[in-house]
């Protein structure tokens, strides 16, 4: 670890975390793999080798009843799959995770509490992370030659339609920039916003360029950055200080002048991305006044059509699955429908039993972050409702029980605060 001013910062783990969490194609198109693996060998080898350390600063046998928990819900889908004549090449998610992303959390954990670390240290290691992939996102928005060199990258990695939308969005370096590499952003953008109105003013400068970052590659983020924003504040009441809740407004409302300044330079910048963003803020004004326009016509019809009760599973296949999602081609000529929500193509994977299953190991986790003791209740409150909120929004419109840059991330917050053995009063 370094030391810059008063924090000791380990530049290996933010590098890791940025392999980890936004899977830069950095070696397209020799190598077209999840940079997961090239962060799941030093993991494990880690956690053997200080597994003193592991059961000194985490429930071991949580972490191990976890780990078990995991397999079995991955064997009933393989299972289902297979009864269903289906591949099981879907479920990979599983093996990211029980084998990559939690022994890379507890790396991180064994990490930093052996340097007398805690909660807010990985935050910062996270929020480096962040700004890691916000300077790629920046550096491809002002210099064509950049962005040119990244979409060259992804479009070797195997994202051809890269070429179309470029011209106006997919800024940066990560495999994700349409989706879940910006919620990402925006999760680091509040936590950024949490960790300066807490004390760290600092950060209040990485709030902005975090939030530009997740804002020109998907539009969305301004619904995400919304909820943000209202976990944010929702964690400053638990906390009971009035001085906290002024700050946020302090904060805040600066915050959405620069948004708003920076729209209009914008357009010097990028005209086309200028348009492509004024055009969704012109769309969620019409929406919010009552009229269904444009996008937000399209995408609720969308969304009302694939919710119709003759798109869910029939008889047995409700309760326990079909083994597959319903995305593509191939499914839809197999099953006659085809939908992109989330908790739809959770009934067809697994049915009740799984989404009931994993929707609530996934609130049992955030009820014990919420419950914490590694950090001070309304920072565990703040981080639990986040999750949370972005649970809801994301598994509509999306998939959020797959291996993502947003459940990446989940996980590394989730690991320390569900499984840490600390009992002393935490300092921030």
């Amino acid at each position: 670890m370094i030391k810059i001013g008063k924090k000791m910062i380990s530049i290996p783990m933010i590098l890791f975390m940025y392999l980890l969490i936004y899977n830069p194609p950095l070696f397209a198109p020799l190598f077209r793999f999840n940079s997961v693996w090239l962060v799941m060998v030093p993991s494990i080898v880690y956690v053997l080798m200080h597994w003193k350390e592991l059961k000194e600063y985490t429930n071991f046998k949580a972490v191990v009843w976890t780990e078990i928990v995991l397999g079995v819900i991955l064997a009933y889908l393989m299972a289902m799959a297979k009864i269903n004549g289906n591949s099981v090449s879907a479920f990979g998610y599983f093996v990211y995770w029980m084998a990559g992303i939690i022994p890379f959390a507890l790396a991180c954990w064994i990490c930093l509490r052996k340097r007398g670390l805690g909660i807010p240290a990985l935050l910062d290691h996270l929020l480096f992370s962040g700004l890691a992939m916000a300077v790629t996102a920046l550096a491809a928005l002002l210099i064509p030659a950049v962005k040119e060199f990244f979409v060259e990258k992804m479009i070797a990695y195997g994202i051809p339609y890269m070429i179309k939308l470029s011209c106006y969005r997919y800024f940066g370096l990560a495999a994700n920039l349409s989706s879940t590499a910006a919620y990402v952003q925006v999760v680091l953008a509040c936590i950024a916003l949490w960790r300066g109105i807490r004390g760290k003013p600092l950060w209040l400068i990485a709030f902005p360029v975090l939030a530009l970052s997740a804002n020109i590659n998907v539009r969305t983020s301004v619904y995400l950055m919304i909820a943000g924003m209202g976990a944010v504040f929702i964690g400053t009441l638990f906390a009971k200080d009035r001085k906290l809740i002024l700050k946020f407004f302090a904060a805040a409302v600066p915050a959405l002048a620069i948004a708003y300044f920076g729209l209009g330079l914008m357009k010097l910048i990028n005209p086309m991305t200028h348009e492509w963003l004024t055009r969704g803020v012109e769309q969620v004004s019409s929406f919010v006044g009552g009229e269904d326009v444009g996008y937000s016509d399209g995408y609720f019809q969308e969304l009302a059509w694939m919710l119709a009760p003759e798109h869910f599973p029939k008889g047995l296949k409700l309760v326990f699955g079909a083994g597959t999602e319903i995305m593509g081609t191939l499914v839809e000529d197999k099953y006659g429908v085809s939908s992109d929500v989330g908790f739809m193509n959770d009934l067809w994977r697994g049915g009740i039993l799984y989404l009931a299953a994993m929707t609530g190991l996934y609130l049992l986790m955030l009820w014990k972050m919420a419950r914490s003791r590694t950090v001070r209740r309304e920072t565990g409150v703040f981080l639990a409702v986040l999750c949370l909120f972005f649970f809801g929004i994301t598994n509509i419109k999306g998939h959020f029980f797959i291996h993502s840059d947003l459940t990446a991330l989940i996980w590394i917050l989730a690991v320390p605060l569900v499984y840490s053995r600390e009992d002393e009063k935490p300092r921030e």
